[in-house]
């Protein structure tokens, strides 16, 4: 094991020490039949709860040191979202952010916590507030948001299509005027209709354009450029 490895390897041990003796995981069974995995410190009090709420990408245990910090005088409960971790997923392949909600309030009603401060980070944040304003409006007393999502949906996801698609398409109305032949620059004219995203992808559209994302299409094929050459 080389300098580096046992450098890397002393960094982690002494977070993951911490973790388990200051901020350790338990699983909690909810009535419906799903678990939760969470983590928590402190001791409940006459003080709000602190329930934190990570964003996507992330579990419980990315909140460690502020969790220790804010354990010393405080309950701190921080939770793996429904399908992270050894937490049970949502059902359907798109829930949405009062799925999650009502996900933690079955999980707040059964650890008996009746006033909280919600602190969501990121996509945390939406559950957050969706919470906040409905179920858990009763049982909020704060709300604190770091860095939250701007928001997701088929409406956002459709507005966003459209506008790649429409700077696609004049990208490559403008590269095609001025550097292409002119047989070919009515291939690519008649084809700038057509504009599709390639798939798997969340931003860039299928244009007729000199780029390495360029998805090449029937009017950029060596046919179509040899007929435009001659």
């Amino acid at each position: 094991m080389d300098a580096l490895t046992r450098t890397a390897d002393d960094l982690l041990q002494a977070p993951l020490a911490l973790l388990d003796s200051r901020f350790p995981q338990r699983i909690v069974a909810l009535p419906s039949g799903a678990h939760v995995a969470l983590r928590e410190c402190g001791a409940p009090g006459d003080a709000p709860t602190v329930v934190l709420l990570h964003g996507i990408s992330s579990r419980a245990a990315s909140w460690l040191h502020p969790a220790v910090l804010a354990g010393a005088q405080v309950h701190v409960i921080a939770w793996d979202a429904p399908g992270y971790g050894d937490s049970t997923p949502l059902q359907g392949d798109a829930p949405l952010d009062t799925d999650y909600a009502a996900r933690l309030h079955e999980l707040l009603q059964v650890l008996d916590v009746r006033r909280c401060v919600l602190v969501g980070h990121s996509l945390g944040a939406l559950m957050a507030c969706a919470y906040a304003r409905d179920l858990g409006a009763n049982r909020v007393a704060r709300v604190v948001l770091i860095s939250p999502a701007g928001g997701y949906g088929a409406a956002a996801q459709a507005a966003a299509s459209a506008r790649c698609a429409t700077s696609g398409a004049m990208r490559c109305k403008r590269w095609a005027s001025t550097a292409l032949p002119s047989a070919f620059r009515s291939a690519c004219s008649r084809r700038r209709q057509a504009v599709r995203r390639a798939p798997g992808c969340s931003g860039m559209p299928r244009i007729c354009s000199p780029q390495a994302t360029c998805r090449p299409s029937s009017c950029c094929a060596p046919a179509t450029l040899a007929k435009a050459r001659a």
